[in-house]
C-alpha cells in the first residue's frame, strides 16, 4: 500500500501545483488552456485517495485499508462520471465557431467563436487521442463548425453532446466496490 500511497501523493501534489500555476497566470492576464478548478479537484481527490486508506488501515486493519482504497477510488470515478455528464447537460446552445487547428498539450481542437458580442478563443472540454486529433483537426484551419456552449459560462464549449461519456468510469467504480466487498469476505 506504500507504493500506491506514494503514487497518489505525488500525483496530487503535481495537480495542485498545476492549479496554482494556472491561477497565477490567469491573475496576471495570461490565457491558459488548463482551467485551475480541474487540477485542483483532481489534486484534492488524489490526496484523499492516498491518505484515507492508510488512516483506515492503521485504525482498523490492512484489509479494511484496501477496502477503503477501492471505495474511495470508486467515489472519485463516480464524481468524474457526474462531471462529464454535467458538461454535456450544460453545453446546450448550438452556435457556429471557426477551427484554428489543435493544441497538442490539451489534446483538443482550438476554436474561435462569438457569443453575445464577445469573442472567445480556446480548446474544447473534450480531449482526443493524438491520432484522431491530427486526423480530424490538422487541416481544419478556418473551417466553420457547430459547437455547443454553456450559456452561463460561454468560454466552455464542446463539439459533440454525447450522453454516457462517463459510463466506463461508472462500470469501473462498480467493479472496485465489488472488489472491496470481496476483500471483506475473505
Amino acid at each position: 500500500m506504500k507504493a500506491v500511497t506514494l503514487v497518489f501523493v505525488v500525483f496530487g501534489i503535481v495537480e495542485l501545483i498545476i492549479a496554482a500555476c494556472s491561477k497565477y497566470q490567469i491573475s496576471h492576464g495570461a490565457t491558459v488552456f488548463e482551467r485551475p478548478r480541474i487540477p485542483l479537484t483532481i489534486g484534492i481527490a488524489a490526496l484523499v485517495v492516498a491518505l484515507l486508506p492508510n488512516i483506515v488501515a492503521i485504525k482498523i486493519g490492512r484489509d479494511a485499508g484496501w477496502q477503503a482504497l477501492f471505495v474511495s477510488l470508486a467515489f472519485v470515478l463516480l464524481e468524474y462520471a457526474v462531471v462529464l455528464e454535467l458538461q454535456v447537460i450544460r453545453c446546450n446552445e448550438r452556435i457556429e465557431g471557426r477551427c484554428y487547428g489543435y493544441d497538442d498539450s490539451s489534446r483538443a481542437p482550438v476554436i474561435r467563436y462569438t457569443y453575445k458580442g464577445h469573442e472567445y478563443f480556446g480548446t474544447t472540454l473534450e480531449s482526443y487521442g493524438r491520432n484522431s486529433l491530427k486526423r480530424n483537426f490538422a487541416d481544419c484551419k478556418g473551417q466553420k463548425m457547430d459547437i455547443f456552449i454553456n450559456i452561463l459560462h460561454p468560454e466552455y464549449f464542446m463539439l459533440t453532446r454525447h450522453h454516457g461519456r462517463g459510463l466506463w468510469a461508472v462500470l469501473t467504480a462498480v467493479f472496485l466496490i465489488a472488489a472491496a466487498v470481496m476483500i471483506g469476505k475473505v
